[in-house]
Protein backbone atom coordinates (compact mmCIF):
# COMPACT_ATOMS: atom_id res chain seq x y z
CA UNK A 1 0.00 0.00 0.00
CA UNK A 2 1.31 3.46 -1.18
CA UNK A 3 2.02 6.05 1.74
CA UNK A 4 -0.46 8.65 1.95
CA UNK A 5 0.85 12.38 1.64
CA UNK A 6 0.10 15.36 3.67
CA UNK A 7 -2.43 16.77 1.87
CA UNK A 8 -4.39 13.62 2.92
CA UNK A 9 -4.63 14.60 6.44
CA UNK A 10 -6.12 18.15 5.66
CA UNK A 11 -9.89 16.46 6.36
CA UNK A 12 -9.32 15.06 9.28
CA UNK A 13 -7.76 17.88 10.79
CA UNK A 14 -10.28 20.27 9.79
CA UNK A 15 -12.94 18.03 11.12
CA UNK A 16 -11.63 17.58 14.60
CA UNK A 17 -11.06 21.40 14.47
CA UNK A 18 -15.05 22.00 14.17
CA UNK A 19 -14.76 21.38 10.55
CA UNK A 20 -13.00 24.51 9.74
CA UNK A 21 -12.41 25.73 6.18
CA UNK A 22 -9.72 28.35 6.47
CA UNK A 23 -6.65 25.84 6.60
CA UNK A 24 -6.55 25.32 2.86
CA UNK A 25 -6.55 24.67 0.36
CA UNK A 26 -4.86 21.29 0.86
CA UNK A 27 -2.89 21.09 -2.17
CA UNK A 28 -1.19 24.78 -1.48
CA UNK A 29 2.48 24.45 0.22
CA UNK A 30 1.28 27.87 1.84
CA UNK A 31 -1.69 26.48 3.97
CA UNK A 32 -2.24 27.19 6.92
CA UNK A 33 -2.67 23.27 8.21
CA UNK A 34 0.74 22.32 6.82
CA UNK A 35 3.62 23.26 9.23
CA UNK A 36 1.44 22.10 12.52
CA UNK A 37 1.06 18.89 10.36
CA UNK A 38 4.67 18.59 9.92
CA UNK A 39 5.72 19.53 13.42
CA UNK A 40 3.60 16.94 14.66
CA UNK A 41 5.55 14.16 12.49
CA UNK A 42 8.60 15.33 13.29
CA UNK A 43 7.59 14.96 17.10
CA UNK A 44 6.24 11.09 16.37
CA UNK A 45 8.88 10.44 14.10
CA UNK A 46 11.69 11.58 16.18
CA UNK A 47 10.23 9.66 19.00
CA UNK A 48 8.72 6.50 18.19
CA UNK A 49 10.32 3.64 16.25
CA UNK A 50 8.60 3.52 12.70
CA UNK A 51 9.41 0.61 11.20
CA UNK A 52 9.02 2.78 7.71
CA UNK A 53 11.73 4.58 8.32
CA UNK A 54 14.27 1.91 9.46
CA UNK A 55 16.82 1.88 6.30
CA UNK A 56 20.04 -0.62 5.46
CA UNK A 57 22.89 1.09 3.66
CA UNK A 58 25.03 -0.01 1.10
CA UNK A 59 27.98 -1.85 1.82
CA UNK A 60 31.05 0.06 2.70
CA UNK A 61 34.32 -0.54 3.52
CA UNK A 62 36.17 0.69 6.70
CA UNK A 63 39.56 1.46 5.42
CA UNK A 64 42.67 0.65 6.62
CA UNK A 65 44.40 3.49 8.62
CA UNK A 66 41.48 5.63 8.18
CA UNK A 67 39.31 6.45 11.29
CA UNK A 68 37.00 8.79 10.18
CA UNK A 69 33.91 8.34 7.97
CA UNK A 70 31.13 10.43 6.31
CA UNK A 71 27.57 10.00 7.14
CA UNK A 72 26.76 10.77 4.05
CA UNK A 73 28.92 7.35 2.68
CA UNK A 74 26.42 4.80 4.07
CA UNK A 75 22.90 7.43 3.12
CA UNK A 76 23.98 8.61 -0.36
CA UNK A 77 22.01 5.34 -2.06
CA UNK A 78 18.98 6.76 -0.69
CA UNK A 79 18.84 10.35 -1.83
CA UNK A 80 16.13 10.19 -5.25
CA UNK A 81 14.59 12.78 -7.35
CA UNK A 82 11.95 13.58 -5.09
CA UNK A 83 13.78 13.20 -1.69
CA UNK A 84 16.23 16.23 -0.04
CA UNK A 85 19.71 16.21 -1.01
CA UNK A 86 20.71 14.98 2.59
CA UNK A 87 19.14 12.88 5.46
CA UNK A 88 20.11 12.79 8.64
CA UNK A 89 20.03 9.32 10.89
CA UNK A 90 18.50 9.40 14.13
CA UNK A 91 19.42 6.32 15.55
CA UNK A 92 21.73 3.83 14.92
CA UNK A 93 20.20 0.30 15.56
CA UNK A 94 23.63 -1.56 14.71
CA UNK A 95 26.62 -0.91 12.71
CA UNK A 96 29.20 -3.55 12.48
CA UNK A 97 31.29 -5.24 9.59
CA UNK A 98 32.62 -9.06 9.13
CA UNK A 99 35.83 -9.51 10.04
CA UNK A 100 37.51 -11.77 7.26
CA UNK A 101 39.64 -8.18 5.63
CA UNK A 102 37.51 -7.72 2.39
CA UNK A 103 34.83 -10.19 2.35
CA UNK A 104 31.03 -10.52 3.24
CA UNK A 105 30.91 -13.73 4.91
CA UNK A 106 32.05 -15.21 7.82
CA UNK A 107 31.81 -13.90 11.23
CA UNK A 108 30.11 -9.96 12.01
CA UNK A 109 31.46 -7.91 14.43
CA UNK A 110 28.58 -5.51 16.01
CA UNK A 111 30.62 -2.10 16.27
CA UNK A 112 29.72 -0.55 19.90
CA UNK A 113 29.43 3.20 20.30
CA UNK A 114 31.16 5.09 22.87
CA UNK A 115 30.77 9.34 23.57
CA UNK A 116 33.95 10.83 21.34
CA UNK A 117 36.56 11.27 24.40
CA UNK A 118 36.83 7.48 24.50
CA UNK A 119 36.88 6.76 20.33
CA UNK A 120 39.40 9.41 20.52
CA UNK A 121 41.19 7.89 22.83
CA UNK A 122 41.52 4.55 20.28
CA UNK A 123 42.22 6.76 17.65
CA UNK A 124 44.95 9.14 18.26
CA UNK A 125 46.37 7.79 21.96
CA UNK A 126 48.01 4.79 20.30
CA UNK A 127 49.80 4.03 16.86
CA UNK A 128 48.84 0.45 17.12
CA UNK A 129 46.20 -0.64 14.52
CA UNK A 130 43.41 -3.25 15.30
CA UNK A 131 40.18 -4.42 14.22
CA UNK A 132 37.24 -1.60 14.92
CA UNK A 133 35.42 -2.41 18.25
CA UNK A 134 33.42 1.19 18.96
CA UNK A 135 32.45 3.75 16.67
CA UNK A 136 30.92 7.63 17.80
CA UNK A 137 29.04 10.43 15.64
CA UNK A 138 29.53 13.97 16.18
CA UNK A 139 27.57 16.07 13.84
CA UNK A 140 24.77 16.11 11.17
CA UNK A 141 25.43 16.22 7.18
CA UNK A 142 22.24 18.64 7.06
CA UNK A 143 23.50 20.85 10.55
CA UNK A 144 26.17 23.68 9.79
CA UNK A 145 28.06 23.67 6.81
CA UNK A 146 31.91 22.42 7.55
CA UNK A 147 30.61 18.81 8.25
CA UNK A 148 31.75 15.68 6.48
CA UNK A 149 33.48 12.94 8.65
CA UNK A 150 30.71 12.66 11.50
CA UNK A 151 31.56 9.13 12.55
CA UNK A 152 34.62 7.63 13.74
CA UNK A 153 35.41 3.79 14.55
CA UNK A 154 38.64 2.78 16.84
CA UNK A 155 41.00 1.36 17.12
CA UNK A 156 41.84 2.37 13.94
CA UNK A 157 41.39 -0.41 11.15
CA UNK A 158 43.98 -2.95 10.45
CA UNK A 159 43.02 -3.81 7.46
CA UNK A 160 40.21 -3.48 4.83
CA UNK A 161 36.87 -4.49 6.19
CA UNK A 162 33.40 -4.49 4.54
CA UNK A 163 30.95 -3.10 6.76
CA UNK A 164 27.13 -2.39 6.78
CA UNK A 165 24.58 -0.30 8.93
CA UNK A 166 21.15 -0.54 9.73
CA UNK A 167 19.75 3.12 10.83
CA UNK A 168 16.72 5.05 11.11
CA UNK A 169 16.50 8.24 9.00
CA UNK A 170 15.33 11.62 10.01
CA UNK A 171 11.71 11.93 8.19
CA UNK A 172 11.90 13.15 4.76
CA UNK A 173 9.80 16.08 2.76
CA UNK A 174 9.48 16.99 -0.74
CA UNK A 175 9.95 20.52 -1.74
CA UNK A 176 6.53 21.52 -1.81
CA UNK A 177 5.49 19.75 1.07
CA UNK A 178 2.28 19.11 0.80
CA UNK A 179 2.50 16.01 -1.61
CA UNK A 180 5.29 14.71 1.01
CA UNK A 181 4.76 10.43 1.88
CA UNK A 182 4.23 10.19 5.35
CA UNK A 183 6.48 6.86 6.44
CA UNK A 184 4.03 5.77 9.54
CA UNK A 185 1.85 3.01 9.71
CA UNK A 186 -2.15 4.41 8.58
CA UNK A 187 -3.14 3.93 11.67
CA UNK A 188 -0.93 6.77 13.20
CA UNK A 189 -2.15 8.90 10.58
CA UNK A 190 -5.55 9.99 13.11
CA UNK A 191 -2.71 10.63 15.79
CA UNK A 192 -0.83 12.75 13.67
CA UNK A 193 -4.15 14.82 12.44
CA UNK A 194 -5.03 15.05 16.16
CA UNK A 195 -1.09 16.60 16.80
CA UNK A 196 -1.93 19.14 13.94
CA UNK A 197 -5.15 20.47 15.55
CA UNK A 198 -3.77 20.73 18.44
CA UNK A 199 -1.01 22.90 17.29
CA UNK A 200 -3.32 24.89 15.88
CA UNK A 201 -5.78 25.02 18.24
CA UNK A 202 -3.00 26.53 20.45
CA UNK A 203 -1.48 29.40 17.80
CA UNK A 204 -5.21 30.52 18.70
CA UNK A 205 -5.44 30.26 22.16
CA UNK A 206 -8.43 28.47 22.12
CA UNK A 207 -8.19 27.19 25.80
CA UNK A 208 -11.37 24.50 25.10
CA UNK A 209 -10.01 22.78 22.35
CA UNK A 210 -6.68 22.80 23.28
CA UNK A 211 -7.50 20.82 26.72
CA UNK A 212 -9.92 18.83 24.37
CA UNK A 213 -7.44 17.81 21.87
CA UNK A 214 -4.90 17.08 24.79
CA UNK A 215 -7.11 14.73 26.71
CA UNK A 216 -7.27 13.10 23.43
CA UNK A 217 -3.79 12.61 22.46
CA UNK A 218 -2.02 11.83 25.94
CA UNK A 219 -4.87 11.34 28.10
CA UNK A 220 -4.74 12.00 32.07
CA UNK A 221 -1.82 13.32 32.84
CA UNK A 222 -1.70 11.92 36.46
CA UNK A 223 -2.37 8.19 35.07
CA UNK A 224 -5.69 7.81 36.82
CA UNK A 225 -8.09 8.02 33.21
CA UNK A 226 -7.67 7.14 29.80
CA UNK A 227 -3.74 6.36 28.08
CA UNK A 228 -4.56 8.51 25.18
CA UNK A 229 -4.16 7.70 21.53
CA UNK A 230 -0.21 7.97 22.16
CA UNK A 231 1.07 5.75 24.25
CA UNK A 232 -2.31 3.73 23.88
CA UNK A 233 -0.79 2.74 20.41
CA UNK A 234 1.90 0.04 20.34
CA UNK A 235 4.43 0.14 17.44
CA UNK A 236 5.81 -2.66 15.21
CA UNK A 237 8.64 -3.16 17.11
CA UNK A 238 7.22 -4.04 20.56
CA UNK A 239 4.79 -5.96 18.61
CA UNK A 240 7.92 -8.21 17.62
CA UNK A 241 9.30 -8.53 20.61
CA UNK A 242 6.53 -9.42 22.63
CA UNK A 243 7.08 -13.30 21.12
CA UNK A 244 10.81 -13.59 22.27
CA UNK A 245 12.16 -14.41 25.29
CA UNK A 246 13.37 -11.42 27.51
CA UNK A 247 16.36 -10.83 29.41
CA UNK A 248 16.70 -10.39 33.19
CA UNK A 249 19.47 -7.44 34.19
CA UNK A 250 21.09 -7.88 37.93
CA UNK A 251 20.58 -4.44 39.74
CA UNK A 252 23.07 -3.95 42.33
CA UNK A 253 22.91 -1.04 44.86
CA UNK A 254 25.70 1.08 45.34
CA UNK A 255 27.45 -0.23 48.36
CA UNK A 256 27.94 2.79 50.90
CA UNK A 257 30.42 2.54 54.18
CA UNK A 258 29.79 4.90 57.20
Amino acid sequence: MANIQIQNLYPGICAKLGGRTDLGPANSPAARYIYPAINAIRELTETVDFEELHVPSGLVTLNQSQALYSISTFVAALVGTTAPTAYDITDIADWGYWISPGATTGPWRTLKYRRKPTVDMYNYGTSVQAPPVYYTRYGSPIGITGGGNELSVGPVPNANYISQMFFKVRHPYTTTLFDSPIYVPDSWNEIIEYGAALRIAQANNSTEQINVLKGILYGDPLGRGEPGLIKARVDQMKRDAMHNERQLSMVIAEYGWN
